[in-house]
C-alpha cells in the first residue's frame, strides 16, 4: 500500500474504529469484540511503522557533557542543558519519518519525560541507581529492526556493545557536526531567500568554508 503520514494512518484507523462501533451498535457484545479487534490491529500496524523508521538513540548526559561544560554550582544549569538538547532534537526531528529517543541517567524529578512531545520524540530516565546504558541496551534488545537504530554516544564501551548488537553508532562530535551543518544550510537558505537544491547548498557551503580557511 502507498506510504501514509502518521496522521493519515491514525485518521484511517480511527475511521474504521468509528465505523465498527456504529454498525455494531445493536449488539453490545459484538461491539466490544469489534473494538478490541480494531485496536489490536491498530497497535500492530503502529508497531510495524515505528520499527521500520530510522531510530536515533542519544546517550543524554554523555552528549551534554561532551558538548559543553556545566557549571554545577548553578542548580538550573543541568536542567537548562537538558531542555536545550530536547528542543534541538525536536527541531531536528521536524517532519522526518524518524524516531528519536534521549536517555538520561537518574530520576526524572521535574517530570520532563511526562511532557507532551511531537510524535516520534521520546525522553527517558533510567531511575537511579540504574544508569542510562542498560536502558539503551534494553531498547535495542526489544527492537525488531536493530539495523535502523543509530546510537549517539562517545562512551566507547557502550558504542562497542551497541555495534556488537547490530546497531549503527555515531560519536557525539560527529552527530553535533551533522546538526551544525544542517542548521547552517537552513540559515543560508533563509538569509539569502534562495531556492537551491540540497546539492547546490552543499557546494556553496563547501566554497564558503574553503574561503574562511584561506
Amino acid at each position: 500500500w502507498a506510504p501514509l503520514s502518521l496522521c493519515d494512518f491514525e485518521a484511517n484507523e480511527f475511521s474504521r474504529l468509528k465505523f465498527f462501533i456504529e454498525i455494531s451498535g445493536l449488539c453490545n457484545g459484538w461491539r466490544i469484540i469489534r473494538v478490541a479487534a480494531v485496536l489490536a490491529d491498530f497497535r500492530k500496524q503502529m508497531a510495524k511503522i515505528m520499527s521500520d523508521r530510522p531510530h536515533i538513540i542519544i546517550d543524554g548526559y554523555n552528549y551534554i557533557l561532551r558538548q559543553s561544560s556545566i557549571d554545577f554550582s548553578n542548580e538550573h544549569a543541568l536542567l537548562d542543558a537538558r531542555e536545550r538538547l530536547i528542543h534541538q532534537m525536536i527541531a531536528y526531528l521536524g517532519q522526518k519519518r524518524i524516531a528519536i529517543t534521549i536517555v538520561f541517567d537518574g530520576q526524572d524529578l521535574k517530570g520532563i519525560a511526562q511532557k507532551h512531545r511531537p510524535a516520534g520524540m521520546t525522553v527517558l530516565f533510567s531511575k537511579a541507581p540504574r544508569k542510562a546504558d542498560p536502558v539503551i541496551l534494553d531498547i535495542i534488545q526489544k527492537s525488531k529492526n536493530r539495523r535502523n537504530i543509530t546510537v549517539v554516544t562517545s562512551d566507547h564501551p557502550l558504542a562497542r556493545m551497541t555495534a556488537g548488537a547490530g546497531c549503527q553508532t555515531m560519536s557525539v562530535e560527529d552527530f553535533a557536526s551533522k546538526l551544525s551543518r544542517k542548521e547552517r544550510k537552513m540559515e543560508y537558505s533563509e538569509k539569502y531567500n534562495v531556492n537551491l537544491t540540497p546539492k547546490e547548498v552543499e557546494e556553496w557551503l563547501r566554497l564558503f568554508e574553503q574561503g574562511n580557511e584561506d
